[in-house]
């Protein structure tokens, strides 16, 4: 095997790759970058068993095929290679059996690399039907949801995201038990679907896929498939049932509060700072003109910060949440004014934009200190 590429091209590449590759894996040849030249198209393959991705470069594109062949190599060494060699273009030598050299105008390394033989087969294969999506919407889903969801692998549902596709509607829901984010826009697909995408697929598209382009998506055998002109990206679908939360939501509120969403995101971030025993409980005292944000901790101290409510309806409440989960929640809102819905002080909180209902954010409330 013999080729010669450009190294910002090649570069490019592996970054793409790199999003499915596995950082420790009972399969040895998983921990390697698979790399085929043949017909004058380098393919470049990785895969971590949860999300494969197969991406191309066509000779046109900075790339020489000199002899056809294929090659495995670990992919820490190879990325600090093409990182560190310097030069425009790195020739790729296949020397003995899996010896091969990685060469510069600079510098040269010869690397033990992997049998390609041993590198599992994966079925990059698609026969449904793709629709077109674009790919600023797939990225504004996982945004708004991602964070919500659980790294706990107790509860593997929780660790995706759900897309609940009927009536022309996709809902986007995350979850960890605790807080929760949806998400509902306009879609268009021939048959209705309820798959969970893992966490870390819906979030990589945006480093796999130019967040200005469109890709084809499509759903098969257990799989959610992403792709465009050079690069396919498989993930497979969390299986297990995805927890029903429609009841979650009401929809009636004793108390809701309209604020500034910038204020109160920074006011919230500044008393999550006295962080008692890891917990960064926040608690809102809420009056007609005014929203106190407070924090205790007996062994660091205490915080005392007033906001001016743009509007209020109900009760004096008094509430406590995490801090963190109230910052990651209007983080993930976008509007000048937030709107807080309160059903008392051990109810959800559901949050959304000023005149926008297709975001919703849910935090579970905690007991308020004295």
């Amino acid at each position: 095997m013999q080729f010669i590429i450009n190294s910002s091209i090649l570069l490019e590449t592996l970054n793409i790759a790199n999003k499915a590759i596995s950082s420790a894996s009972p399969i040895p040849s998983l921990l390697g970058i698979y790399i085929e030249a043949f017909d004058n198209k380098l393919t470049v393959i990785t895969s971590n068993e949860k999300i494969s991705i197969k991406t191309y470069v066509e000779s046109e594109a900075g790339l020489e095929i000199k002899e056809n062949g294929r090659l495995l190599i670990i992919a820490n060494y190879l990325n600090e290679i093409v990182r560190k060699i310097g030069g425009k273009e790195i020739k790729f030598e296949t020397i003995d059996g899996t010896l091969t050299s990685i060469s510069s105008q600079q510098a040269e390394f010869k690397i033990n690399g992997l049998n390609p033989d041993d590198y599992p087969a994966i079925d990059f294969d698609a026969h449904s039907n793709f629709e077109k999506v674009s790919v600023k919407t797939l990225n504004n889903l996982a945004r708004a949801t991602s964070f919500a969801t659980s790294d706990k692998e107790t509860r593997p549902a929780l660790c995706g995201v759900n897309l609940k596709y009927s009536d022309e509607i996709l809902l986007a829901t995350g979850t960890d038990s605790y807080r929760l984010a949806q998400v509902k826009i306009p879609f268009k697909s021939p048959i209705p679907f309820n798959v969970t995408v893992p966490t870390k697929a819906l979030s990589d598209l945006s480093s796999v896929f130019d967040e200005n382009d469109d890709v084809k998506m499509a759903i098969e055998n257990n799989r959610m498939l992403f792709k465009n002109d050079k690069t396919l990206m498989i993930a497979r679908l969390i299986e297990d049932a995805y927890p029903e939360t429609k009841q979650l939501i009401p929809d009636s509120f004793t108390q809701i509060l309209k604020v500034d969403r910038v204020l109160l995101r920074s006011a919230v971030d500044r008393a999550a700072l006295i962080n008692a025993e890891g917990k960064n409980v926040v608690r809102l005292e809420i009056t007609n003109e005014q929203i106190r944000i407070t924090s205790l901790s007996r062994q660091i101290g205490s915080s005392l910060e007033s906001l001016k409510t743009v509007s209020y309806e109900g009760d004096p409440l008094v509430i406590s949440c995490s801090g963190k989960y109230l910052y990651d929640a209007l983080g993930a809102l976008q509007s000048e004014n937030v709107v807080l819905y309160f059903r008392g002080e051990l109810k959800p909180i559901i949050i959304k934009n000023e005149d926008d209902e297709s975001v919703v954010q849910l935090i579970s409330p905690v007991r308020s200190y004295e």
